[in-house]
């Protein structure tokens, strides 16, 4: 080959990787960001699981909040909703979780038994797990999680 088809052929590599490179970087440049959607879809979701099954008063919570509902103390304590309701919020706040950014309610018969945080469901850019629905002695007992802003 000759010299000018030799730089040639080099040029055309060059401007063939510059392409390359190019694209990809158009594709993270604009991005959308649906994945870290998906990521507080997941966060939410791990937040209800393990807000219902930690353990109080030797039983979970989902149980302790049905007993409560039920007239039954399960924990012994003065007011068993006002004692569920501090210890949600205790939780949730060690995880650096403001009051407005987020909402947990639960319903039992379609009665709001608690409805905890400030975060405005009806906003476009929150994260909702997926419900909590467990029928407990012919009674739907339901917990949803919204995160706002988080």
């Amino acid at each position: 080959m000759k010299k000018a088809q030799v730089e040639i052929f080099g040029l055309l590599i060059i401007v063939i990787l510059i392409t390359i490179i190019a694209i990809f970087a158009l594709r993270f440049f604009l991005y959308t960001g649906g994945e870290s959607e998906r990521n507080q879809d997941v966060i939410a979701n791990n937040l209800l699981n393990a807000l219902l099954k930690t353990t109080m008063c030797e039983k979970s919570l989902s149980d302790v909040m049905v007993d409560c509902y039920n007239g039954l103390n399960s924990c012994d304590s003065e007011n068993c909703k006002t004692y569920i309701v501090s210890e949600i919020k205790f939780i949730i706040n060690k995880l650096d979780i403001k009051e407005e950014d987020y909402k947990f309610i639960v319903s039992i018969s379609d009665d709001d038994f608690i409805k905890i945080g400030k975060c405005d469901e009806k906003k476009q850019d929150i994260s909702l797990a997926a419900p909590y629905v467990k029928n407990i002695n012919s009674k739907l007992f339901k917990a949803d999680i919204y995160l706002c802003n988080y």
